[in-house]
C-alpha cells in the first residue's frame, strides 16, 4: 500500500465520519424542531417575544447544515420581527432615567449621577429637540407633550411649545432618583435616597402622601395609569402600594434581585421592571407573578424603563443606549 493510497483512505474515513456526524446532527434537529416550535409558539402567546426569538434562532442553519425551517418558523419569526421593533438613541452619560410621551413620538433621558441634564428626542428620527434641561429625573405628563423634570429648585414642567416653567412643585425631601406621573395626570410620585415614596395630588396641590417600607435606596418609582397603584424598586426589593389604601406595602419576591427600575403598562394590569442583567420583566399585577421577559441588544444593565399608550417599552441602559420595543398585541 502506497503512502498516497493510505492518505486517500484516511481522507475517505474522515469524510465519512463528518457525514455521519452531520447526519446525526440533522436527525437531532429533526427531533427537536417540532418541540421547539411548540415552545416558541407558547412563548409568543405569553407575550415573551424575546424568548420566542431565542428559540427560533436555534434553528438558523450554519454552513453545511440542513435548513429545516418551515412555514411555522417563518410565520413566528415574521410576527416577532414586527413586534420587536427597536431603535437606539445615544446619551453622553450613563442613563438613570428614561420616559416616553404617551403617543410614543418623544423619548427623554436623564442622569442623576453625572451631568444631571435631561434631553428629549423625536423617536421617529432620533433628533434632539430640547435646549438642555437641568434635572436628575424626568417623566412625561399625559398631555402628549409636557415633561416633568426634577431639578435643583423642585419639580418643573417643559414642553417644546412653551419651554420651561420653574418651581411648580417645590421639593426639599432629600435627593430623588426618580419622578413618575400617573397616566390620567392626577398624581405625581418621587422616590430616592430617603427610602420613602412621595405622592402628590396634582389637582389639589396638597402636601404629598408619604409611603414607607423599603430598607434600601429607592432607584425607581412608577404610578399606574389611574393613579391607584405606586411601585418602587429598591434593590433587592420591589414594592407596590395602594395609594388609596392603608399604606401597607406589597412585596414582590420573584427575581427581585434583578429589579432596578419599574413602570406600569397602560393596560393597568402589567408592571414592567428592568434589571442589571439587561432583562426587562413583565409582571401580572393581580397574581404578582412574572409573565414575560424582554432583552436588550447588548445585555447592558438597565437603569430605567418606561411604557407608552401605543404598546412601546423603552429601556435606558448603562452604556448610554435607549432600546425600544413594540410589545402591543
Amino acid at each position: 500500500v502506497t503512502a498516497e493510497q493510505t492518505a486517500r483512505h484516511q481522507y475517505d474515513l474522515a469524510r465519512d465520519a463528518r457525514a455521519r456526524a452531520q447526519d446525526e446532527r440533522d436527525q437531532k434537529q429533526r427531533l427537536l424542531y417540532p418541540a421547539d416550535m411548540i415552545v416558541a409558539q407558547q412563548a409568543w402567546d405569553a407575550g415573551n417575544v424575546a424568548g420566542a426569538m431565542e428559540i427560533l434562532d436555534r434553528h438558523i442553519p450554519s454552513d453545511g447544515e440542513t435548513d429545516l425551517r418551515g412555514f411555522h418558523w417563518k410565520c413566528l419569526r415574521r410576527l416577532c420581527d414586527r413586534s420587536l421593533e427597536r431603535a437606539s438613541i445615544s446619551y453622553p452619560e450613563r442613563i438613570s432615567c428614561v420616559a416616553l410621551s404617551p403617543d410614543g413620538s418623544m423619548v427623554t433621558a436623564a442622569s442623576s449621577i453625572y451631568g444631571k441634564v435631561a434631553h428629549v428626542w423625536e423617536t421617529a428620527t432620533g433628533t434632539r429637540i430640547d435646549p438642555g434641561l437641568a434635572g436628575m429625573a424626568v417623566t412625561c405628563l399625559p398631555d402628549e407633550a409636557t415633561f416633568a423634570v426634577l431639578g435643583p429648585g423642585g419639580i418643573s414642567f417643559w414642553n417644546p411649545e412653551e419651554g420651561m416653567r420653574d418651581g411648580v412643585l417645590p421639593y426639599s425631601g432629600g435627593t430623588v432618583a426618580r419622578v413618575a406621573c400617573s397616566g390620567d395626570g392626577s398624581r405625581l410620585a418621587t422616590g430616592g435616597f430617603d427610602r420613602k415614596v412621595h405622592v402628590w395630588d396634582l389637582a389639589t396641590g396638597d402636601p404629598p402622601r408619604v409611603f414607607d417600607g423599603p430598607e434600601f435606596t429607592i432607584f425607581s418609582v412608577a404610578l399606574s395609569s389611574d393613579g391607584r397603584w405606586v411601585a418602587a424598586a429598591a434593590p433587592p426589593q420591589l414594592f407596590m402600594w395602594d395609594v388609596e389604601g392603608a399604606g401597607k406595602p406589597i412585596v414582590l419576591n420573584q427575581e427581585v434581585e434583578n429589579a432596578f427600575c419599574v413602570s406600569f403598562a397602560e393596560d393597568g394590569a402589567t408592571l414592567v421592571s428592568g434589571g442589571l442583567d439587561g432583562r426587562i420583566r413583565l409582571w401580572d399585577i393581580q397574581s404578582r407573578q412574572r409573565k414575560g421577559i424582554l432583552r436588550t441588544t447588548n445585555s447592558a444593565g438597565v437603569y430605567s424603563v418606561a411604557c407608552s399608550s401605543d404598546g412601546r417599552v423603552a429601556a435606558g441602559a448603562e452604556d448610554g443606549s435607549v432600546t425600544l420595543w413594540n410589545v402591543a398585541d
